[in-house]
């Protein structure tokens, strides 16, 4: 049986304090504000690594052993695929529901006023005026950046080097350590343990 962290008993409704984690049933449970959800703080349902790790009769839109809803998943043919491997809904070979007259995704096609084209008739991620997510704080494209996508030592991004921005302790915990006072936990992990 796996340990457990010291983690307080899940309290009455009005004394939970939204984000913290607790345990209920000898389980780890995140509440959100409205409704606890599981240790990564996802709906049970939902998350991909407490689905696969379920004994009971797994509900209707679960993951599949590749780690994607089954529906979904190329490997296991789940219902959303189409002959082609791709979406149904965005297969132009079986004229899916998302493609536009253009031949294009709905979403990404400007003549059809797509979804993803902000009002400066830029893609909204790549908007800096929107403050779009693949603009970086110095107002450059995030994977054209210089300064974002500095090397370290090791001739990794930064970002995704272990030894120089290392992940959690905490064995539960997949985020990486963003300061050295947190004592080689994430935020949230050391508010856990420190209480």
């Amino acid at each position: 049986m796996e340990q457990l962290p010291q983690l307080p008993q899940l309290p009455l409704k009005k004394d939970r304090v939204k984000g913290q984690q607790y345990i209920r049933n000898g389980t780890i449970v995140t509440w959100n504000g409205t409704r606890l959800n599981c240790q990564h703080n996802r709906r049970k349902t939902e998350c991909k690594y407490c689905d696969i790790k379920s004994t009971k009769k797994p509900p209707r839109n679960t993951h599949c052993v590749h780690l994607l809803k089954v529906s979904q998943c190329k490997k296991c043919r789940g219902g959303h695929m189409c002959i082609h491997d791709r979406r149904k809904s965005n297969c132009k070979k079986c004229g899916g529901s998302q493609i536009c007259k253009h031949s294009k995704l709905r979403s990404q096609c400007r003549e059809c006023g797509g979804s993803a084209f902000c009002i400066h008739d830029i893609r909204k991620a790549q908007c800096s005026k929107c403050g779009g997510t693949e603009v970086c704080q110095h107002n450059k494209r995030r994977r054209r950046c210089k300064e974002c996508n500095k090397q370290c030592p090791h001739k990794l991004s930064l970002q995704k080097c272990n030894e120089c921005n290392p992940l959690c302790k905490s064995p539960w915990c997949d985020s990486r350590v963003t300061s050295k006072e947190y004592k080689g936990y994430c935020l949230g992990c050391y508010i856990i343990i420190r209480t």
